[in-house]
């Protein structure tokens, strides 16, 4: 981690993703990450994509990047390889080396900042991660705020049943449907004090206008009446 970012809330996204996803789902899952990370535009936090084949976004702290980035990982070389029911020779074990490059080494951020959140974002469930994840991830794990946003509904039930995590770590996103977004900041809300000042402020000056009309009538009406 660069020392620059112990200030940020520091953001790892894990692709773990098949292809046998469609483009539509793809399109779908980019909103689900990208969209609400659009609230945070402007505060402090950074984030990093982590895909198969050592893909590496590296720390971005643009947040409005995130979409683009993660739009031209559905080529073959980051999507996982499958056939209609299972995973290629080799490819159950992705999911583990994502995790464990995420979270290997110890996070290092300031008191004040939230602690670093590690989401790994997949379709399909490892055997290889929940057996490492039993035996060797979990202390590591322990460090991060760590979630799994599962996009099938077998990989949500899969990984619900098998891994020894709070319900709300596992959120279940089936069938891609980038309604259920999470929220990842709020969005600014106008200090009261300022709202209460302009509309003080407001008052006042539509107060010193009608003042300002009555005074003139006063003297149009006093002026008519000498004419008389």
């Amino acid at each position: 981690m660069n020392p620059a970012y112990v200030n940020d809330w520091q953001i790892t996204y894990l692709f773990a993703i098949t292809n046998k996803t469609t483009d539509t789902q793809l399109d779908n899952l980019v909103k689900y990450v990208s969209d609400p990370l659009k609230d945070c535009d402007g505060q402090s936090l950074v984030v990093r994509i982590l895909a198969r084949n050592n893909s590496d976004s590296d720390w971005m702290t643009d947040v409005n990047k995130v979409g683009p980035y993660l739009e031209q990982l559905r080529n073959d070389e980051v999507l996982i390889a499958g056939d209609d029911h299972t995973l290629l020779y080799g490819n159950d074990k992705v999911t583990y080396e994502l995790v464990l490059k995420a979270v290997s080494s110890a996070p290092h951020y300031n008191e004040d900042v939230k602690p670093p959140r590690v989401t790994l974002l997949t379709d399909f469930v490892s055997d290889t991660f929940v057996t490492q994840y039993n035996q060797t991830l979990l202390p590591l794990l322990e460090r991060y705020d760590f979630s799994i946003i599962a996009f099938t509904q077998e990989a949500y039930d899969g990984y619900k049943s098998k891994l020894a995590m709070k319900s709300s770590q596992i959120i279940n996103d089936g069938g891609y449907g980038y309604s259920k977004e999470l929220k990842m900041c709020e969005k600014p809300v106008a200090n009261v004090t300022t709202i209460m000042l302009i509309i003080i402020g407001t008052c006042s000056g539509v107060m010193l206008i009608l003042i300002l009309l009555t005074v003139l009538y006063r003297q149009k009406y006093m002026w008519m009446r000498k004419l008389k």
